[in-house]
């Protein structure tokens, strides 16, 4: 996930980053005629990312893409059937070597640098058709939402 220069900027039309394979990629495994693209910015940060202290940003056009970590209300993540504790990517990024924004395995937004050994898992954001509707479920592991026209 690292470029060769050593940093990790979120980057949607950048092939190896995970802001490409985000908004690409995983529309090989959904349906992605009920959502329509939107615009994201991604902020970047000189060293260590911090509310306001941004550097600058830049606006892409997407389907899909990860959270940004100041739109988030809730961190918390889940444990799986093999009681490994699941992290992922976050938008944010900073131009400093290695450092990303990502919400470890207990919930906490990390925002300094990190291994590149590390692996994170993403939670898609997208936008909805608006006559897309909720047709079943309860939006639980058990019974997960299905949307349809």
């Amino acid at each position: 996930h690292f470029y060769s220069d050593g940093t990790t900027i979120y980057n949607p039309t950048k092939r190896s980053n995970i802001g490409y394979y985000t908004n690409n990629k995983l529309g090989e495994f959904i349906d992605t005629s009920l959502i329509v693209k939107h615009d994201i910015q991604v902020k970047i940060y000189k060293d260590k990312i911090q509310y306001g202290k941004e550097k600058e940003t830049k606006k892409y056009t997407v389907r899909i893409a990860s959270p940004d970590m100041y739109e988030m209300w809730s961190a918390a993540t889940t444990i799986s059937e093999t009681r490994a504790t699941k992290s992922y990517w976050l938008t944010n990024s900073a131009d400093k070597k290695g450092v990303t924004g990502a919400i470890t395995d207990i919930g906490v937004v990390m925002n300094n640098e990190i291994a590149d050994f590390l692996a994170f898992g993403f939670r898609p954001v997208v936008y909805i058709h608006k006559n897309v509707e909720i047709s079943s479920g309860k939006g639980t592991k058990e019974e997960p939402y299905r949307i349809a026209k």
